[in-house]
């Protein structure tokens, strides 16, 4: 048996790639959160991964801590949220402001949509 056979990679997370988190934000895909993370040190600096489910399949997006904080705010309270019995689902979209990628509620009414 071959060393990829014996040990196969089994990866940290299926993280969407940048092609699809531009094609969910360009198509506003609605995505449910299922679970965030603590701020930790990442590739990039302290970050933030969000476990969400897109086509019935559980995914991982991760956003830079400290960067903009009324989502740092949001992604804290929405892991609280979330932990919490009873707690409603929490489905979001992601909208492109300037380079910052922010998160909205995927429920909302959109500018111009009412």
């Amino acid at each position: 048996m071959g060393f990829f056979e014996e040990h196969p990679d089994e990866g940290a997370g299926n993280w969407i790639s940048s092609n699809e988190k531009a094609e969910i934000i360009a198509d506003g895909t609605p995505l449910v959160v299922t679970a965030v993370s603590e701020k930790h040190e990442g590739q990039y600096g302290l970050t933030y991964t969000v476990t969400v489910t897109l086509d019935d399949e559980e995914r991982c997006i991760s956003f830079p801590a400290e960067g903009v904080q009324s989502r740092d705010r949001m992604l804290e309270n929405m892991r609280d949220y979330i932990s919490k019995p009873g707690a409603e689902t929490v489905r979001i979209a992601l909208v492109k402001k300037g380079r910052a990628t922010i998160i909205v509620d995927a429920d909302a009414p959109t500018e111009g949509s009412e």
